[in-house]
């Protein structure tokens, strides 16, 4: 027969079955499971949140004992309506060196009163020594990119060192020997929670144009980073204009440019014959390119509008003069296109070169057939004769080639 002890006998055994289905927890608690705590310094506390949510269809309330120290938990008991969430803090604060434990139980109440017991459960954390103060360094940025393209004096950078620690910064800047380079101040003491902005000056004696990789060590008393290397990339693409005369004989002259003229001497269509020749004007007769197109300044005239800094131009003065230019180098061994024929060319090299080294491309392709200079000495390859007349900067050449092709000057002899 089902009596009514039986009955209390299922009852007790199925009702917390029933109650844990009334609260979630997150998160989930279990009974083979310890809740680990981090490891915590002497003195400090770690905390871990856990939430319960009231899932039934009426209020229930939450209870938790207090766990043995160094433990505790914060509040010990909570009452949810339906849906709604509570929160328990599980505290751990370590006193001594070394692993703690501590286990604890709980209970829900429905409103009807009855109730369930939840665990045991078990709470595990390690004290450790106390944290010392130290100093934290943070910088920024942590790598410079610069890029100078035209020379208006130096430029300055600010590099800025914070601490983030709880003891005072201390160090130094290990400035590179670098002549366009500069850090004010290199030294350094920065309070917690405090930064300082260092100048970084670059230039204003800029080097050679190219790029340039240095590095800025930072020496300080972090004990986690105590050298930190700021890289530093500058690339120096300067225009960097050089002068040149070009000395001109009463009478024909072959001349030619090894320079890219400077916007003084450039239009809207490119470099302007009457802005290059505008101081000795007066003392040009006729100029002439390798095509037969000519200017003659004495009847305004001026059938070449540009000057084109490949070609060679033979030139016609009254007396002796210099002509100035201005503008960037020329590289040595830019190629120069030659049509099959006769061409007047530039020489572009800023030392002398014998034509037989100068052309030395030329002959090597069998593609030369004559060179001649503005004293109408010659090279002919054929002959092995003139190989050893040399060529001298801003002067230009005339030379004959048996098809279409291109060289280059090859550099100055060691």
């Amino acid at each position: 027969m089902f009596t009514r002890t039986m009955l209390l006998c299922l009852l007790l055994f199925f009702f917390p079955l029933i109650l844990l289905g009334q609260v979630a927890f997150d998160p989930p608690l279990q009974r083979n499971q310890p809740i680990q705590f981090p490891d915590t310094p002497v003195g400090q506390q770690s905390v871990i949140a856990l939430s319960a949510t009231n899932v039934s269809n009426g209020q229930i309330r939450v209870n938790f004992n207090q766990p043995n120290q160094p433990f505790s938990i914060d509040p010990r008991q909570v009452i949810l309506a339906p849906n709604e969430v509570g929160f328990f803090s599980f505290i751990f604060t370590p006193q001594q060196v070394g692993a703690a434990q501590s286990q604890f139980v709980g209970s829900v109440f429905l409103e009807n009163g009855m109730g369930m017991r939840l665990g045991p459960f078990t709470l595990a954390g390690t004290g450790i020594e106390e944290n010392e103060p130290q100093p934290e360094i943070v910088i920024e940025p942590e790598e410079f990119q610069i890029a100078i393209e035209e020379d208006t004096g130096a430029i300055e950078e600010i590099l800025t060192i914070g601490n983030v620690g709880d003891e005072a910064l201390v160090g130094e800047l290990d400035v590179p020997d670098v002549e366009w380079f500069s850090v004010e101040p290199d030294e350094f003491r920065i309070a917690e929670g405090e930064e300082l902005e260092v100048t970084l000056t670059f230039g204003d004696d800029w080097p050679d144009n190219g790029d340039y990789d240095i590095a800025l060590p930072i020496l300080s008393n972090d004990p986690e980073n105590d050298v930190i290397e700021v890289p530093i990339e500058v690339s120096i693409d300067i225009p960097r204009y050089v002068d040149r005369v070009i000395e001109l004989r009463s009478g024909w002259s072959i001349i030619s440019s090894n320079v890219d003229f400077a916007p003084d001497f450039v239009d809207d269509e490119g470099p302007d014959m009457q802005l290059i020749l505008n101081d000795i004007v007066e003392q040009i007769l006729i100029i002439k390119n390798g095509a037969g197109r000519f200017c003659a300044p004495p009847f305004n005239f001026w059938g070449l509008s540009q000057w084109n800094t490949p070609d060679g131009y033979l030139i016609k003065m009254s007396e002796d003069a210099e002509l100035s230019i201005r503008g960037l180098p020329i590289p040595f061994n830019r190629r120069i296109e030659l049509e099959s024929g006769w061409s007047m060319i530039a020489f572009y090299p800023t030392y002398d070169l014998e034509f037989g080294r100068a052309l030395e491309e030329l002959v090597e392709r069998d593609q030369l057939i004559i060179a001649k200079n503005q004293n109408g000495q010659f090279y002919s390859p054929q002959f092995n004769f003139g190989w050893d007349i040399f060529i001298t900067p801003t002067e230009g050449i005339m030379v004959k080639v048996t098809e279409d092709c291109s060289f280059e000057y090859p550099p100055e002899p060691e």
